[in-house]
């Protein structure tokens, strides 16, 4: 892989072909078949500020495990997440075989995190001949028009070797199981990639805080609805366009997981009218749109810091390599030190 030794010379001088390009959705990805950009296109298939990163993510054991969790808290299906993956990998495997390979992400969390993993991944292969470039505008790449979107391809960028240890040190601060890795990674140099600071403060952000137990979009999403109820799509708005949330990329299936999950229990922070007839978990959040939200009267408790939202609910969801567990949580963020403490007790 560090050479022409060994390849056969077939359609293309050595059997090459010209373009890769890796990009952060479906939606972009057909907006982009829409130009004349010349190169395979790849949409990258996983959802990795979600869910457990426990390990190697390559690996089938490691994928089975996610498979599991995103079936169980966004209904995604377990053969459709295990094969879409496998096919994303296999393609991607075979960069070797392209002149260049061009990353299309955003500067949000949700794009950030599949750039941690996909510079990791290839900083631990040999690129001999290919290129790898990056196209990270602060546009939403999806909301683009196709001409625009074509034009941004003039301003890729070569992927430095500051950039790619950068990636190293947070991907594996992001998949540890102490997220006190995190606040050392805070600290690094953040002169080649200046908004990965803020990304990560948004993770952090979504551990339960110190003052209540509540993560930043259940924070504003409760803030929103003090005064009234809303719709799903409104409050969907609303949060999305808030600080620090805004910084996550989440998607509406994201959101509406975060809003069934404090929907339930014996005491409930917001209660959902609309698409009761569902049954299955898939089919309540697939019906989302139809959702009113209203908050409960211990959401204000809880807003104010009177009462603290995992002590009578728990926790039990995966954030990186961190595993919060019903019964435990031993980790909170402290907006006053801006760092992830040890919780008290």
């Amino acid at each position: 892989m560090t050479g022409h030794a060994g390849r056969s010379c077939l359609a293309t001088p050595c059997g090459r072909h010209p373009i890769l390009h890796v990009i952060n959705g479906e939606s972009t990805t057909a907006l982009l078949r829409q130009t004349a950009l010349e190169g395979e296109m790849l949409a990258w298939a996983d959802i990795l500020m979600e869910g457990p990163l426990t390990g190697d993510v390559v690996t089938g054991g490691d994928r089975e495990f996610r498979a599991r969790y995103l079936n169980e808290r966004f209904s995604i299906p377990r053969e459709q997440y295990r094969e879409g993956m496998g096919r994303c990998l296999a393609r991607l495997g075979t960069f070797a075989a392209h002149d260049e390979v061009v990353l299309w992400f955003e500067e949000d969390l949700f794009c950030q995190v599949h750039l941690l993993f996909l510079l990791n991944w290839f900083s631990e292969r040999p690129l001999g001949h290919t290129r790898l470039t990056l196209i990270c505008p602060p546009d939403h790449l999806g909301t683009l028009q196709p001409a625009a979107l074509a034009s941004l391809f003039a301003t890729r960028a070569p992927v430095t070797a500051v950039r790619t240890a950068l990636a190293r040190v947070v991907w594996a601060a992001y998949t540890s199981r102490d997220p006190l890795a995190l606040n050392a990674a805070l600290d690094a140099d953040f002169s080649a990639w200046p908004l990965l600071r803020r990304g990560i403060r948004a993770h952090l952000e979504r551990f339960p805080s110190r003052a209540n137990g509540l993560n930043n979009v259940e924070t504003e999403s409760l803030r929103a609805l003090a005064d009234h109820s809303l719709s799903f799509p409104e409050l969907f708005a609303a949060v999305s366009a808030a600080e620090p949330a805004m910084h996550l990329g989440m998607g509406d299936t994201q959101f509406a997981a975060y809003l069934d999950e404090l929907s339930r229990g014996r005491d409930p922070l917001v209660r959902i009218v609309g698409g009761e007839s569902a049954g299955e978990h898939g089919e309540r959040l697939a019906r989302a749109g139809a959702w009113r939200i209203t908050a409960t009267p211990l959401a204000d408790e809880v807003l104010n810091g009177a009462r603290d939202r995992v002590a009578p609910r728990g926790l039990d969801r995966w954030l990186g390599g961190v595993s919060l567990a019903p019964g435990s949580v031993p980790w909170r963020w402290d907006a006053g030190a801006g760092r992830i403490m040890r919780a008290a007790g």
